[in-house]
């Protein structure tokens, strides 16, 4: 017997960051991803689903309204877009926390561990943010390292440098690569 094929709604927007691509599965946000990923995107979503079918739509699930509406300013617009980025229990309670941190606000992977009430996993809170399929809207750029340096994400330190500035963290030049709230 074959395998069902899943259908899940796509679509794509033009931001100051690159191409931003989403996927839904009916009104639930499953992948935010940038353009230059769309690769990366697809098989992660095949990992998670086995056999899709991306069905592309002008806004799925309208979460390409309420992107663009973060992208010109209003930050709380994609706050409460129901998500669902599959993972490990462990991994989705990692996500969940991130979506508490409100924009403008940054945390080291230590500070998100002590929240998480774990305090000696930073690195597998660090593993976990890496792991996030849904940029942006999971917002895994407000995690920057003890230093206060920008460190690793998914679209590159440039669009995490963006994301943070656009939400009003005031950056230390790049090479500095600190941050601070504002």
């Amino acid at each position: 017997m074959a395998a069902k094929t899943i259908e899940l709604m796509s679509g794509r927007l033009d931001s100051p960051i690159g191409e931003i691509l989403v996927a839904c599965e009916g009104k639930t946000l499953c992948a935010v991803e940038f353009g230059d990923y769309e690769a990366r995107m697809i098989g992660e979503l095949r990992t998670r689903y086995g056999d899709i079918r991306l069905a592309e739509t002008s806004d799925p699930g309208g979460v390409c309204t309420r992107l663009r509406a973060y992208l010109r300013g209003a930050l709380d617009a994609v706050d409460d877009i129901a998500v669902d980025g599959g993972g490990t229990e462990f991994q989705r309670k990692v996500w969940t926390e991130l979506r508490r941190i409100v924009p403008g606000e940054v945390l080291t992977y230590a500070a998100l561990a002590w929240r998480l009430g774990i305090p000696k996993a930073v690195r597998a809170v660090g593993h976990a943010n890496a792991l996030n399929p849904i940029n942006i809207v999971v917002p895994c750029h407000r995690v920057i390292g003890a230093s206060g340096a920008l460190t690793g994400y998914s679209g590159g330190l440039a669009r995490k440098r963006w994301l943070l500035e656009h939400e009003g963290v005031v950056l230390k030049p790049p090479g500095n690569g600190g941050a601070a709230r504002l």
